[in-house]
């Protein structure tokens, strides 16, 4: 009991700041807050902004690049190959449907 007897007496002997100081001091700390925030914002996308536009100029992304731009071109021109034994196609009574696909010239832009 002398523990808590002994923290209070402490406590009282504490000088607590006045409303107008902790109100200061809390506002200042905001504030720079804030601005820590703003300047590690700021970093963060200069850094990253330097790192995408060193990548941008490597060999790989280059040919990868190309490659994609590639494969995109090769798959607009491809046509769709469908398996009709792979849809499952049956009657009311569960039998298999024969299905037959007819390929169908791509639309001109």
């Amino acid at each position: 009991m002398n523990y808590f007897k002994d923290s209070f007496e402490e406590v009282k002997k504490v000088t607590w700041p006045t409303k107008n100081h902790a109100l200061k001091v809390t506002v200042i700390t905001i504030i720079f807050t804030a601005i820590a925030t703003l300047v590690v914002t700021s970093l963060d996308f200069g850094f990253k902004t330097a790192y995408d536009k060193a990548t941008d100029y490597s060999p790989k992304v280059q040919r990868d690049r190309a490659d994609q731009a590639a494969q995109a071109t090769a798959n607009q021109n491809a046509p769709v190959q469908i398996d009709p034994s792979a849809l499952g196609i049956t009657d009311s009574e569960g039998n298999p449907v024969n299905v037959t696909t007819t390929p169908v010239a791509p639309a001109a832009n």
